[in-house]
């Protein structure tokens, strides 16, 4: 708002004090070329004072940049450091004090790496890197009526999880997918796998599950395949977390990425009333074709697997359960989840007034019949009681006891119950036969 003469005005006094400052420092390094040392003393404007010194500063950070760190340089940091360059870290420590304000935060020198590990993404290539990373271990399902690649028709998307060959069918690596793709196409008596990088193979349904909607199929091939890294933690990624997928669509020859957000990572619809787990509802479009398709996080790491579409963006099951899934279904050919003999309804209860501020409800899962000779019943849980943790996790959903007691039965699960106002803990260990 000020008026052009005194815009002006400020714009060369800003100038000179910039410059000065450029000089002082370019002198005290003693990097001044003759000729930028003629440009000092022949100032005879403020511009030319200013380009002056930004000339000397320019000089100075090309001949800087390929001088290894000296230790006096590393104090306060990791002297380590020492006898790497600064062109590895920026020309931000030639700058003096009184000017450093004016430049972003300065990087940290660390030998170790970072925790969480840091994201692929960046402001010029996107996620390209992410991409990078998994497409290696994407495949593209085909089917066919004939022991040939020629006549096959594309079914869906997978990855491989095991990546390992060698000699005997237990030995090749191994894809997983969704089941619905093969329970879709029933008559196809032979399977084969694509890669990326265009090689075909034949494959072998190891076995799938309806319920979980997950699926193994063993690729006929001695040579190890690239695999994807997945996530370990068992948490389900944030909401409003960036992910991506890749995979194959139903009308093109080559795979897609798809970039989004994780619209609700736990969410269930009154719809579908079989679901054993929480979908992950993914804020990215999935296009028909795409079942199957790993669901990665910033890192490249698996988070998830496309299972389902909610109107054109789709829905995801956790990797951790998936993959628990597909390691019984190596195993043994199938799936049997572990079953614990009773039936739960959510809960919520009035909590006595005053005993919590903020907060006028106690969550939980209620259980409204325990059935005879049950697992639930021998580890001592009664009808009415309220399911309130499952191992470390609280529970408010009976989707979340169902997931958190995992995938295998005869691994005993800690529960801690409220019965009539007291907290108790009992153990439980989920069998295969099911009572009716």
């Amino acid at each position: 708002g000020l008026p052009f003469p005194l815009q002006k005005d400020l714009r060369l006094r800003v100038s000179c004090v910039v410059a000065w400052s450029l000089q002082l420092e370019c002198t005290r390094f003693g990097h001044l070329s003759e000729r930028m040392q003629r440009a000092f003393l022949s100032r005879g404007s403020s511009l030319g004072f200013a380009s002056a010194g930004i000339a000397s500063l320019l000089c100075l950070l090309e001949q800087k940049r390929s001088e290894p760190l000296k230790a006096v340089e590393c104090v306060g940091r990791n002297n380590s450091q020492e006898g790497r360059t600064w062109k590895e870290f920026g020309s931000w420590r030639l700058f003096p004090d009184r000017l450093r304000f004016l430049l972003p935060s300065p990087p940290v020198l660390c030998s170790h790496p970072r925790s969480p590990p840091e994201s692929l993404i960046s402001f010029e290539c996107g996620f390209s890197e992410v991409f990078e990373r998994v497409k290696p271990a994407v495949v593209r399902i085909y089917g066919s009526h004939k022991d040939s690649p020629e006549a096959a028709k594309f079914m869906g998307s997978g990855f491989v999880y095991k990546g390992k060959g060698g000699d005997g069918d237990s030995n090749h690596p191994v894809a997983m997918t969704a089941a619905h793709l093969f329970e879709e196409n029933p008559s196809y008596a032979f399977h084969f796998v694509r890669t990326t990088n265009g090689q075909w193979f034949r494959a072998r349904i190891r076995g799938l599950s309806s319920l979980a909607d997950v699926a193994v199929v063993s690729i006929e091939t001695r040579r190890s395949l690239p695999e994807v890294t997945t996530d370990k933690t068992r948490a389900r990624p944030r909401q409003g977390a960036f992910v991506a997928t890749y995979g194959t669509t139903q009308f093109a020859n080559e795979p897609v990425g798809v970039v989004g957000i994780v619209s609700q990572p736990s969410q269930t619809f009154p719809q579908i009333e079989d679901s054993r787990i929480k979908f992950i509802q993914l804020g990215l479009i999935t296009i028909p074709g795409m079942s199957g398709s790993p669901v990665v996080d910033t890192q490249g790491s698996v988070v998830g697997m496309v299972v389902k579409k909610f109107q054109e963006y789709g829905l995801g099951i956790p990797i951790h359960y998936a993959e628990g899934v597909a390691r019984c279904i190596e195993e043994t050919g199938k799936w049997d989840p572990p079953y614990l003999g009773m039936v739960l309804q959510e809960h919520k209860q009035r909590v006595v007034e005053g005993s919590a501020e903020g907060d006028d409800t106690e969550s939980g899962v209620m259980v409204a019949q325990v059935k005879g000779g049950t697992p639930a019943e021998k580890a001592g849980i009664r009808t009415g009681d309220v399911i309130l943790q499952v191992g470390a996790e609280t529970v408010g959903a009976y989707q979340e006891v169902l997931e958190f007691v995992g995938c295998r039965a005869g691994v005993p699960v800690k529960m801690r119950i409220k019965r009539k106002q007291k907290e108790m803990d009992v153990t439980v260990i989920p069998t295969t036969q099911r009572v009716v």
